[in-house]
């Protein structure tokens, strides 16, 4: 049964407003295959329509206030034909705009943010290099898959170019045209094999992350259970330490108790 990706992606988009879920993860809850779904289920979708709803939100905003001022326009105007203006207030006009000469906040917030916060920086000294920064907002959304992507369609491209190289190199006649088509076909399997090389290399290091991150709580375990374990080690040898003990044994008194005898633990030799 196909797929309603019109309803699969208003769904999404719900999901995405209450939990922030992405596209790759809802898939996976759904039970889809996100290669095939990526092309319907998107967050670009997603923020499209937020942008649009905040579009209109900013527009009723700018009606309410226009109204608004529209009243208090008329309230101002009623005011002063009939002699009853309000005086201003904190050195505002009627508009509730600061007058000439008026000291502002007396207190004001000097330092929002410390010393060396980048909340507003989008991209670092790369992006500061090109002449279109979009494109790093465009890359921070790839990621390998799509790379692997790339480099498959790549190879099946220089598939293709390789087969109708082919059918050129059977209706040429001449000879020039013939060397020209044959090195055309070894430049395109050396393309080729550039590609199968990129796509083996990207398939390996996505096996390696997904390895990764399945060891990484493993490893992370381990060292608190080596923590704790040393831990527990150096609180016992403080309190033998405290007790007077220190890291004496049986034999190490043995040996203490002979070496105290004056003959090194040696019997004496006695006279016939």
């Amino acid at each position: 049964m196909a797929n309603d990706w019109t309803l699969l992606q208003q769904q999404f988009l719900a999901d995405n407003d209450k939990t922030g879920i992405t596209a790759k993860e809802w898939c996976e809850q759904q039970g889809l295959n996100y290669q095939s779904a990526r092309r319907y289920i998107k967050v670009r979708i997603a923020q499209k329509e937020t942008a649009h709803k905040s579009a209109q939100s900013k527009d009723v905003r700018k009606q309410k206030k226009i109204k608004r001022e529209k009243v208090s326009a008329k309230t101002s105007a009623v005011a002063v034909s009939s002699g009853t203006e309000k005086p201003n207030r904190n050195g505002r006009d009627n508009k509730g705009r600061f007058v000439e000469g008026n000291p502002g906040n007396p207190n004001p917030v000097t330092e929002r943010f410390a010393v060396g916060n980048q909340a507003a920086k989008k991209h670092g000294g790369y992006a500061a290099r090109f002449d279109d920064e979009s494109l790093f907002s465009e890359a921070s959304q790839m990621s390998l898959e799509f790379e692997l992507e790339l480099c498959r369609a790549r190879a099946l491209n220089c598939i293709d170019t390789m087969k109708q190289i082919r059918a050129d190199m059977k209706n040429a006649t001449e000879v020039d045209q013939r060397i020209e088509l044959y090195n055309a076909m070894t430049s395109t399997e050396q393309a080729l094999d550039r590609n199968v090389v990129r796509i083996e290399s990207i398939t390996k290091t996505l096996s390696s992350i997904r390895i990764d991150d399945v060891n990484e709580h493993k490893i992370v375990a381990d060292t608190s259970r080596i923590e704790a374990a040393t831990s527990k080690l150096r609180l016992e040898a403080d309190k033998l330490a405290k007790e007077g003990k220190g890291s004496t044994t049986p034999i190490s008194e043995m040996i203490a108790e002979l070496q105290t005898m004056g003959s090194d633990g040696l019997m004496s030799s006695f006279d016939d």
